[in-house]
């Protein structure tokens, strides 16, 4: 007898929304942990501004996405909705941006609902969880539409989508989304408005890395090439390691198959 297709779905939420970063050694991931922790203690300690309510959002996001932590996850939607007004929303492509920073972390939501694994998926609340993935498939594609050239929200689209599970439907948009950014990383003035941002070497690497990790299944030649480029454009740093690790990972599973 075949599983209801919503029963399907539930499951399938307990891989929702991986990263790249949280398939790393634990002691990067420790390092890279400390580091945003690093930087949260120091926002809420600052002037508790719009901005910086925005920035320590995005910070409790990114700790979130690495790692569950109840805590920051209700802290970051509470500052995510605190910071959204009309005000902000005006701001160019402030909209987009919060748009799916928010979106993302609703999948995360999916991905680390609290309760026995039995109840998550197999009572009603696997269908709160299944509305926070939807909600948030539809906020990281009105993000996308608002600002299609924005890097940093083709980059959170990438990062979330190319880890739905394939029944969502959403991975050739997160792929489409990593070529897009590679595009820009060969050729910046392609996107001349966030050209500045296309040649910072911190979100290159960034972006790099998450359209490797997209296009490992699909493409795994051409992730390895920018695996590869990782390594050689910073080869001392964090990202050069993970590249590395992930490199060794391919090339294993290419000679089990």
């Amino acid at each position: 007898m075949k599983l209801p297709l919503v029963i399907i779905l539930i499951l399938l939420l307990n891989a929702c929304a991986s990263t790249p970063e949280k398939q790393a050694t634990k002691n990067l991931e420790n390092i890279e942990l400390q580091t945003i922790e690093s930087g949260i203690q120091m926002l809420e300690l600052a002037q508790q501004d719009t901005w910086t309510q925005f920035e320590l959002a995005k910070l409790y996001y990114r700790s979130v996405a690495m790692k569950s932590n109840p805590d920051y996850m209700k802290k970051a939607f509470d500052l995510f909705q605190a910071v959204n007004s009309e005000k902000f929303r005006s701001a160019k492509h402030r909209r987009a941006e919060w748009l799916v920073y928010y979106g993302s972390l609703q999948t995360l939501k999916a991905r680390d609902f609290p309760g026995p694994w039995i109840i998550n998926n197999f009572t009603p609340v696997g269908w709160i969880r299944l509305y926070y993935v939807y909600r948030g498939i539809h906020h990281l594609n009105l993000a996308t539409s608002i600002a299609p050239n924005h890097p940093v929200v083709r980059l959170i689209r990438a990062n979330t989508f190319c880890y739905l599970p394939n029944v969502f439907a959403q991975r050739n948009k997160g792929l489409q989304d990593a070529n897009i950014l590679m595009l820009w990383l060969d050729e910046p003035k392609l996107n001349s408005e966030y050209q500045s941002l296309l040649q910072d070497q911190e979100f290159t690497l960034n972006a790099m890395s998450a359209a490797a990790s997209c296009l490992a299944s699909s493409d795994p030649q051409r992730s390895q090439h920018i695996w590869q480029t990782i390594i050689s454009l910073s080869p001392n740093s964090h990202h050069a390691l993970i590249a590395k690790q992930r490199l060794a990972q391919q090339t294993a599973h290419g000679k089990q198959q």
